[in-house]
């Protein structure tokens, strides 16, 4: 051991033995070390576990943290008493065998702080830096697992490193940092009874946990444990696209160090490290993480920015489906119509995507595609006022279906909203907008009297049948393509004395043919005020083996009048007849789109395949059921899937001239989308989208017109033909392309269902 001792106060690198200049670096294979350099490796480490304890307890930190001339500053730490402990939970053996290098271990992860001890702090480190006691720490655990290892499991946390070269320069700084604290404790020179020789009594130490909470504090990125967890290794490059493990840590550090000192550089308020977004190639690469600090004094008071890695940022970013989501960098929760503007602005100015975000409930193939965006967040900006003309209402672009139902059934009015009480309204009325009262007062898009529209480029513009009317064609049909909207001006209409009525009917499979074709002989009597709403669903508690049909009869008018409707119904003999009366969110609750029910639920995957129909084919449907019935037994992953069967009543939309919104599914009698949904499983994910192609293919071949499949664009898969979301009309997509050019000319406008 001696061999390797130099009183040495400034690092210098030891030379290699003989043996070492001779032979080729190992890299990947065994542990690199003769059975006598082993012998001598275990005696060092119970060296260092003893020596770099006290060296930790004694003397790494002076207590004021003073720079005492040309010496590097200490973070100040009080002295407290301790005492080694003979047998700690830190003896004990690592994990070993196939996939150890990926296991962790808490007794000795809890050693290390967030941030692996990388600090900067204006006032003592202005530069980015790490405590000594860290970085032996760090050297100390390489050394232990390389000692139990016999392969080259940790390799990548050797960050590309070559083992024996770690190894070397981590016994060399430790025999330095040792000899440099030179603790001088005194120790008793005989063994503890119950221990070992320096265990057993009391001894001077600095508070380890101040020091360790201090780093945290003043972290420049996250990262927790030895193997350091959430920092993406494999993923970080500079821009040459050198991997930065090869350069060793120091160097994506550094690249850390870059982003922060421009985050602080051009913010006027400083930024914690729990608001760094994780290092990875993209936002190293870009610069974007840094450019993003520049647009806080931008912004209202009330507005709030949110980056990845922060306390808030994951909640804020949760969506209905994870599944192809948008990767977001950054999070801007909007309080003012001029905070959007100078979001978009600064979205433009540096090339950065962005998506705007009410209930999140946006779930299509495209949004995938925005990969490093600001999530836009419309949260905040959810008012809902009744304009003293008592016809319209101002609804800002954020606000919920609930929290428009709510606000305006407190002053005596009702809208056409869609049903799922969490899904924003902005986003269905840029798609037409289904719902209760479309039978009576048309689309949701139909109700715009003009919307408050911020343009990809930050100009606020007014739209209406006045002013912009051909983007107010555009906007009610196609608009997830063109802008944000931060307010509506809206109709409403007055609430009506009664409650809704309902009832529910559920039915055995035996009934399926049956049931569908009196559906279809009562689409054609159907009255404005009723809506069908039909489910394909397993309900354990009826059928545990087979799914059943559920099928409701959904009236804005008394009881009397809906039970004479759906009298029919009764007489296929249901296995449950459930009946009521009640409001908008009774509603909700009923057909589980509540906030509380499955339609508000997050977490899942959930695919949905649409297609617009005009009578039901039963055969087709028939196969539906079959198939449905066969993959919940096959692949029980996805038996929590449903098929969605929405007969609205249609006399309010086909009174609106088809010509005039860009909205193209006017005649379309019957919505139906199968919603395949599983835990998230990336084994699953090929199975259900063959699934639910297959279930829509079934409808389509059997439909009227199975050249033309008819998708409606807000439940849109993505992979349909644009013609069948937009329009197979072609002056359609003509018209669309057009306004798309004079209104986003660079398409930043482009990930959701984008037809450029």
């Amino acid at each position: 051991m001696a061999e390797y001792i130099q009183s040495k106060t400034a690092y210098q690198p030891l030379a290699k033995d003989e043996e070492d200049q001779s032979s080729p670096p190992v890299k990947d294979q065994t542990w690199p070390f003769s059975s006598k350099k082993l012998t001598y490796l275990a005696i060092i480490v119970c060296f260092i576990l003893t020596a770099t304890s006290g060296f930790i307890a004694g003397t790494f930190f002076n207590s004021r943290g003073e720079n005492n001339g040309a010496t590097a500053p200490r973070i100040p730490a009080p002295r407290i008493e301790g005492t080694f402990v003979f047998s700690s939970a830190f003896s004990k053996e690592p994990p070993q065998g196939d996939g150890a290098g990926d296991k962790s271990e808490p007794v000795w992860d809890a050693l290390i702080p967030n941030g692996l001890g990388y600090f900067r702090d204006h006032n003592l480190a202005p530069k980015i830096s790490i405590p000594t006691v860290f970085h032996q720490l760090h050297c100390l655990y390489v050394i232990r697992r390389a000692y139990y290892s016999h392969s080259a499991e940790l390799q990548g946390f050797d960050f590309g490193k070559n083992r024996t070269d770690h190894a070397a320069h981590c016994f060399d700084y430790l025999q330095q940092s040792i000899t440099c604290a030179a603790d001088s404790t005194v120790e008793p020179g005989e063994d503890d009874p119950n221990g070992f020789l320096g265990s057993g009594f009391p001894r001077q130490c600095r508070d380890f946990e101040a020091v360790k909470k201090y780093v945290e504090k003043w972290r420049v990125f996250n990262a927790t444990g030895f193997l350091a967890h959430g920092l993406e290794h494999g993923k970080a490059h500079l821009d040459s696209g050198k991997d930065l493990r090869s350069s060793g840590a120091i160097m994506l550090f550094s690249g850390v160090v870059s982003a922060f000192s421009l985050l602080n550089l051009l913010s006027p308020v400083p930024v914690l490290a729990t608001d760094l977004p994780t290092i990875t190639a993209e936002n190293i690469t870009t610069g974007r993480t840094s450019a993003l600090a520049g647009l806080r004094p931008l912004l209202s008071a009330g507005a709030t920015v949110a980056l990845r890695g922060s306390c808030t940022f994951n909640n804020l970013t949760s969506r209905w489906r994870e599944f192809q989501a948008p990767n977001i960098a950054a999070v801007v929760q909007v309080a003012t119509e001029k905070d959007v503007q100078q979001v978009v602005r600064f979205a433009a100015q540096f090339n950065i995507p962005f998506v705007a975000r009410a209930g999140g409930h946006g779930a299509t193939e495209s949004l995938a595609d925005a990969k490093g965006a600001i999530q836009v967040d419309f949260r905040k900006l959810n008012q809902v006022k009744l304009n003293s003309n008592g016809q319209t209402a101002k609804i800002a672009g954020g606000a919920t279906v609930k929290q428009v139902i709510d606000g305006l059934e407190a002053v005596g009015k009702r809208a056409v909203t869609g049903i799922c009480e969490c899904v924003g309204l902005s986003a269905p009325i840029l798609g037409g907008g289904h719902g209760w009262l479309q039978g009576q007062y048309g689309l949701a898009a139909d109700q715009v009297v003009s919307a408050r529209v911020v343009l990809s480029n930050g100009d606020l513009v007014t739209v209406s049948n006045k002013s912009n009317p051909d983007l107010f064609w555009a906007i009610r049909g196609a608009g997830h393509n063109f802008g944000l909207v931060t307010e509506w001006e809206y109709r409403v209409h007055d609430t009506k004395e009664n409650q809704w009525s309902y009832e529910i009917f559920i039915y055995s499979q035996d009934k399926l043919e049956a049931l569908y074709a009196l559906a279809n002989e009562m689409l054609k009597n159907q009255p404005a005020e009723a809506t069908h709403w039909g489910y394909i669903v397993k309900v354990a508690e009826i059928d545990a083996e087979h799914p059943i049909l559920w099928f409701g009869i959904i009236y804005d008018g008394p009881t009397e009048t809906a039970r004479e409707y759906a009298l029919p119904l009764h007489d296929l003999e249901p296995l449950v007849v459930q009946a009521g009366e009640g409001n908008l969110h009774d509603l909700a609750a009923l057909t589980f789109q509540d906030l509380d029910g499955a339609g508000c639920a997050y977490g899942l995957t959930s695919l949905r395949f649409p297609i617009g129909l005009k009578s039901y084919n039963v055969t087709a449907v028939r196969q539906v059921y079959d198939l449905i019935d066969e993959t919940f037994t096959k692949v029980p992953e996805v038996s929590g899937s449903f098929f969605l069967l929405e007969g609205y009543s249609t006399q309010g939309v086909q009174a609106v001239n088809a010509a005039s919104t860009a909205f193209p599914h006017r005649d379309d009698k019957i919505l139906v989308t199968s919603y395949v949904q599983y835990k998230p499983n990336s084994t699953i994910d090929p199975i259900a989208e063959e699934f639910g192609q297959s279930l829509r293919n079934f409808l389509l071949e059997g439909s009227s017109d199975p050249a033309h499949l008819r998708a409606y664009v807000n439940y849109a898969n993505g992979d349909e033909p644009l013609e069948a979301v937009y329009g197979w009309d072609k002056w359609r997509l003509q018209k669309l392309k057009q306004l798309k050019r004079q209104y986003d000319p660079k398409n930043r406008m482009k990930y959701y269902v984008p037809f450029v």
